[in-house]
């Protein structure tokens, strides 16, 4: 591989580098806003210690259209309409309403 070829790969690896950061860092901050905008804390015993222990859990199932995580990249407009069939809870509550 020439120099020219390694610098060209090194660019393309910063680039994609940089992209995934950038994703990584618009997914945390829905998720933030999102986790807010349904109060910050377990709807049944008000853990809201970490973020990463909060999820969101559809009422009724039937209704359910997408995985909240799954809509991170879509605009706040569609992710909020899939919010409003949700309630926040932390990961033990989870488990045990599921």
């Amino acid at each position: 591989m020439t120099p020219k070829e390694k610098r060209s790969l090194l660019k393309t690896e910063n680039s994609m580098t940089k992209k995934s950061i950038s994703l990584r860092e618009k997914r945390k901050s829905q998720k933030i806003k999102a986790i807010l905008y349904k109060g910050g804390h377990c709807e049944y015993c008000g853990y809201d210690k970490c973020l990463n222990a909060l999820e969101f859990h559809h009422l009724n199932p039937e209704t359910k259209s997408e995985i909240i995580s799954r809509l991170y990249n879509k605009p706040w407009k569609i992710i909020q309409e899939e919010l409003d069939k949700c309630i926040l809870v932390c990961s033990n509550c989870h488990r045990v309403i599921e």
